[in-house]
């Protein structure tokens, strides 16, 4: 349930508005032989248990007119992704973002995405039962409604929310490339450690990026195969006057290619303090061949071109997340 599907809002009420006009509400909406949907959503708010569904799933703390207002809004232009220009956080951050990327749909930028995927993994992060209990238990004190006494209901339904909030994102992430999807996810990641330095708190991106590589095994293997097997050329290519210069053009694209398709789990691991061993052993594989290389043409300038127009490429994967690495503990 996103805000624009919520009973507060198809209704026109909020979690304040008192149970005697909700019940005039429901009277009236009978008498119309309205929608069983909308007259079932009008009923779920009259009932002490069924409405927390709908007031966990509104914006729990943020003011009645203002959250009206944020759900207008997303209703006619669900992007940019941009909740802390509205101040929020949390469970009312998280979502109206699942809003806006429910919204949205496919017409989000891949930038949209990666920042609607940090926040909603910071923000699930963020849930804290007991201040949700309490915003919702000051609205219903006004309404005329019973509190919210047991945490585990609560508990329950912020479950239910981190299913849709995962689910929202993923249905959009399955429809792009998995070109598009490597950028969006290592650009996540950017994303998230620029706003938190925990990564316990990176729980849905560091998922998303294990669905990632399942999705993306053989794409990323038949790329790292093709670089291989041009890399293995060198060993009588170069013989042939006139090849050198296309080879090693050939071996950065292929190269360049393939590292693209493994920058989320660059990323990842660089969060995690640590390297990503295919990127460090890729290093040895260029040395050997250029070696291999010098042997077999016995020129010298060839291999070390060789060795050092593919390092370089490299290290600027290496770098474009170095300044992402988690500091080593301190003993």
């Amino acid at each position: 349930m996103n805000l624009l599907d919520n009973p507060f809002y198809v209704l026109g009420v909020d979690p304040e508005t008192s149970r005697e006009k909700l019940v005039r509400l429901v009277d009236d909406l009978a008498l119309q032989d309205p929608d069983p949907a909308l007259l079932a959503g009008a009923r779920s708010l009259l009932h002490p248990k069924q409405r927390l569904s709908a007031e966990v799933h509104w914006l729990p703390g943020v003011p009645s007119s203002r959250a009206r207002e944020l759900a207008e809004r997303l209703k006619v232009s669900p992007g940019p992704i941009l909740p802390e220009r509205d101040g929020l956080h949390g469970l009312a951050g998280h979502n109206v973002v699942v809003t806006a990327i429910e919204q949205g749909g496919n017409g989000h930028s891949l930038t949209d995405l990666a920042r609607g995927l940090a926040f909603l993994s910071l923000f699930q992060f963020e849930f804290d039962a007991h201040d949700i209990r309490q915003s919702i238990n000051d609205a219903r004190r006004v309404a005329g409604f019973p509190p919210v006494r047991e945490i585990d209901v609560i508990d329950q339904e912020l479950a239910r929310v981190r299913t849709e909030g995962a689910l929202a994102i993923r249905r959009i992430l399955e429809n792009l490339s998995v070109e598009q999807l490597a950028t969006v996810l290592a650009s996540a990641v950017e994303s998230f450690w620029h706003r938190c330095k925990d990564p316990a708190a990176g729980t849905l991106i560091f998922s998303a990026i294990t669905d990632y590589e399942n999705r993306a095994s053989e794409e990323i293997q038949e790329r790292a195969e093709k670089f291989v097997g041009l890399l293995s050329l060198g060993a009588v290519l170069p013989l042939v006057f006139g090849m050198e210069t296309r080879w090693i053009g050939d071996l950065e694209q292929a190269l360049t290619s393939w590292l693209e398709l493994t920058r989320p789990m660059v990323a990842n691991s660089a969060i995690h303090g640590f390297s990503w061993e295919p990127l460090e052993d890729l290093e040895g594989v260029i040395n050997e061949a250029a070696i291999v290389t010098h042997m077999m043409t016995g020129r010298l300038e060839l291999a070390v071109n060789l060795r050092t127009s593919l390092v370089n490429i490299i290290v600027r994967e290496r770098s474009r997340y170095s300044r992402l690495r988690q500091p080593a503990a301190v003993p």
